[in-house]
């Protein structure tokens, strides 16, 4: 029975865990903190296939994670909810109705045997009675398309058990301080562990694994602080608000009796704190302010966070990040696999890829 270490318990770590116990390996996992606790629960809360990178031509990206979307829907449904987003079309202020229509209608299409229903054109008196919130000034109509939002908390709860069920170990508020070619772990406290395989899992934090490690890889990556508010506003449908100074999109979604609103996308280091600044939230209020009818005021916010997005890529310029790749890298280095990026609706399909991984390169040891 091979013996995998996995450090890091965000949703790609705990999907690899899963699926390497699955496959008959014998995992333990290390987390600095609390399982679930950082990135992967400080997201959009949202399963969805990335409708704007069709923008960017990433075809095969929005495809995959349409199947991947199918796959929670399919084996928790209990912690998703399907819904249908409305994106509004202002006059000067949007894309082309044919540009949108055409985008939802491919987005549908995609899906293939997957679809969740029709996307639509919807009239300006359509779009308002649906969607009463919104300002009708400029207003042209809308399109709308269906996708997913979870219950990320839950669904965490739901991987964790499913974990433990085939015997993974969660190592709770143990950091990890190195890891080796050899499938060497070193605590925080000195202790070095051995295992047949390593997993780095860390999500932002993996090139810093590796660094502290004295060991170097081929990848580079950005960092990207996404930053959400939280406001005690009801929102009968979630909208998609398009901002047009970046031709970025920013989400308004009904969640817990609230509106999430998020999320924006500035570069980060990985030493800065990671909270939401003053101009991201002013970024988050404007956005929304641009489309609802009652302009939202800094003393409606009730909650805010703020989590890193890990861009595997050489060189990122700030115009572009909108449009970087969302697409996870998998590097093999001895006995270290190091995973970079990913997403919460594309976790299985990237623990299933690791898995395969590291299975099949202990068969083609000799004996």
């Amino acid at each position: 029975m091979m013996n995998v270490a996995v450090v890091g318990a965000g949703v790609n770590g705990i999907c690899c865990a899963l699926s390497l116990a699955e496959k008959g390996c014998k995992v333990t996992i290390y987390e600095s903190k609390t399982p679930f606790s950082e990135t992967s629960s400080k997201s959009s809360k949202l399963l969805h296939g990335g409708i704007r990178y069709l923008e960017s031509f990433q075809i095969k990206l929005v495809k995959e994670a349409l199947a991947d979307r199918a796959w929670w829907i399919r084996n928790a449904e209990q912690y998703t909810k399907i819904n249908r987003f409305f994106i509004p079309i202002y006059k000067k202020k949007s894309r082309s109705r044919l540009k949108l229509f055409l985008g939802v209608k491919i987005y549908e299409w995609l899906a293939c045997s997957n679809s969740l229903g029709e996307s639509q054109y919807h009239s300006r008196k359509q779009t308002l009675a649906l969607n009463p919130v919104l300002c009708s000034d400029g207003l042209m109509g809308s399109v709308s398309y269906i996708d997913v939002q979870m219950d990320d908390r839950g669904l965490s709860e739901w991987l964790m058990r499913k974990a433990k069920s085939v015997g993974v170990v969660i190592q709770e508020n143990t950091p990890i301080k190195r890891v080796g070619l050899d499938g060497s772990i070193t605590r925080v406290d000195g202790k070095e562990i051995k295992y047949d395989k390593v997993v780095n899992a860390c999500g932002p934090w993996a090139k810093k694994l590796i660094d502290d490690s004295d060991l170097r890889s081929e990848y580079s990556f950005a960092l990207l602080k996404g930053s959400h508010i939280l406001i005690d506003r009801f929102l009968a449908n979630p909208l998609v608000v398009q901002i047009p100074e970046n031709d970025r999109i920013v989400f308004a979604l009904p969640h817990n009796g609230r509106t999430l609103i998020g999320t924006t996308e500035l570069k980060h280091e990985i030493s800065d704190q990671i909270n939401c600044s003053e101009q991201e939230l002013m970024y988050l209020i404007n956005a929304a302010s641009s489309v609802f009818a009652e302009k939202l005021k800094t003393n409606e916010v009730a909650e805010v966070y703020a989590g890193l997005r890990p861009i595997v890529s050489t060189e990122l310029k700030v115009e572009a990040l909108s449009r970087a790749t969302r697409e996870s890298t998998i590097e093999t280095i001895g006995n270290l696999t190091n995973v970079f990026g990913g997403k919460w609706t594309s976790a299985m399909r990237l623990g299933n890829t690791v898995s395969e991984k590291i299975v099949k390169s202990k068969e083609k040891i000799p004996c």
